[in-house]
């Protein structure tokens, strides 16, 4: 609750209203395991899914886009900080984003 309040928070704030975001849901091995034991419909009366990864990352995403009213783009990876290849691919791809979105803001592309 209090990152999604936090997330808010800073993401709609004036300061950012021409970034785009890029949101980590990180530890997503942890989740993976806790979703199959704990609904999130304890902390989210309105989850409706199952005990399984995808029905609860799929609500999560949902939840965090509902709150975004940036009018820029919203960049979501999944990530696992111990798995240092997919870590970096993710990085890769984010810096590569980044590149790209600093070379059209500058009409360099």
């Amino acid at each position: 609750m209090e990152a999604l309040e936090l997330f808010e928070s800073i993401t709609n704030s004036m300061f950012f209203s021409k970034s785009s975001m890029i949101l980590f849901l990180n530890k997503i091995d942890i989740f993976s395991e806790k979703i199959k034991k704990l609904s999130l419909n304890i902390i989210f009366p309105s989850y409706k899914g199952g005990l399984n990864y995808q029905d609860g990352i799929a609500y999560l995403r949902k939840k965090f886009l509902r709150l975004y009213r940036n009018k820029q783009k919203l960049y979501i990876h999944e990530t696992c900080a111990t798995d240092t290849t997919q870590l970096e691919s993710v990085f890769n791809s984010v810096l590569d984003t980044i590149v790209q979105e600093n070379l059209q803001d500058t009409g360099m592309l």
